[in-house]
């Protein structure tokens, strides 16, 4: 195919550019009350220094968050991401995240959230829990401590049918270390996209957070990717029965431009290979079925000088009408081969 062709060419074509996918905002405006783009669904937010800070302070009203959602994308199934940076060096009860599947109510009625959190003044500063909220059940998935405690972290928020998945990057070196899962039972509509914070006085500013990503596609994998072995990609686009063509490369950064998005792919010879040799990389170019959904694989070959190597997958959806041709891009999906 013709469009397949090209976004093919155009992974190929660039490698010197800034990584980033479907959305990304640094929150690079004046200071002040408005986030251009953005709806405040509860709670007052404030620019301040290229963060966005919710200015409320819900907790003290029964543990509420106030809620900031990205306009223009209405998503059921979507990966978002956001920097929660800790506000101030004393322990403070506060709180930041990243929210899905909301649809406008003015109470914790429908949405699901994720959130780091300082969850006790008296211990040391920093992040030393997580959590996954849905509502309307109200329920709370929680962990043991975060380990160590960190002042910052990157967050990562998959949300696929019935299952939410919350990643941690406590030392934010690109990798994350530690997983929360929950499944929801309730929230399976599409919703708007967006941030969450908290606090608690004396704090006059909740967490400060960063660098919102959001991804309207998804790609999760199921097994080991052990030398010898088959690694399942699980692909959930936006549209059933579109074409996608799935990718793997050697590093997520700096990325390849698709108008005014960027796909979490560098351009490299493992890029060409994932192409051209599909007895290695099966079904990475097909149809997604009546759900949205494919699945791709991998056959890792049986050769121990593999382990130890880290690659991305990643895909896109295709369509003639859209924007370069493309409809939606997933998230990159980090794999470490082990032995």
């Amino acid at each position: 195919m013709r469009t397949i062709a090209t976004v093919a060419g155009a992974l190929l074509g660039y490698s010197s550019l800034a990584w980033s996918q479907a959305y990304i905002d640094g929150f690079n405006y004046p200071d002040g009350t408005v986030v251009p783009g953005w709806t405040e669904k509860r709670g007052d937010w404030i620019v301040a220094g290229g963060r966005v800070h919710s200015v409320t302070i819900p907790m003290g009203g029964g543990a509420l968050h106030s809620i900031m959602t990205k306009d223009g994308f209405l998503l059921k199934d979507t990966v978002t991401e956001i920097t929660a940076l800790y506000e101030g060096v004393s322990p403070a009860i506060q709180a930041g995240g990243l929210c899905v599947r909301e649809n406008g109510a003015p109470t914790h009625t429908n949405l699901v959230l994720c959130k780091v959190q300082d969850n006790a003044a008296a211990s040391p500063a920093g992040f030393d829990i997580r959590y996954i909220y849905e509502y309307s059940t109200g329920g709370a998935s929680i962990t043991g401590p975060i380990s160590p405690i960190v002042l910052g972290a990157r967050v990562r928020f998959i949300v696929v049918g019935s299952q939410a998945t919350m990643l941690v990057d406590g030392d934010m070196d690109g990798f994350f270390e530690s997983t929360l899962t929950r499944t929801l039972t309730s929230q399976f509509g599409a919703g708007e996209s967006g941030v969450m914070a908290a606090f608690l006085a004396p704090l006059a500013r909740s967490t400060a957070l960063d660098d919102f990503a959001l991804y309207d596609a998804v790609l999760t994998a199921s097994g080991t990717p052990s030398v010898g072995s088959q690694l399942i990609l699980n692909l959930q686009g936006k549209t059933p029965g579109a074409v996608y063509q799935a990718a793997c490369s050697l590093s997520n950064a700096p990325g390849v431009a698709i108008d005014t998005r960027r796909i979490p792919l560098t351009p490299d010879g493992l890029m060409i290979a994932s192409f051209v040799a599909p007895a290695v990389f099966g079904s990475f170019v097909g149809t997604l079925d009546g759900t949205g959904t494919a699945t791709a694989w991998i056959n890792i070959p049986p050769a121990p000088v593999l382990v130890g190597i880290i690659f991305y997958a990643g895909f896109v959806e295709l369509a003639p009408g859209a924007p370069s041709g493309v409809s939606a891009i997933s998230n990159d999906h980090a794999v470490t081969i082990v032995p």
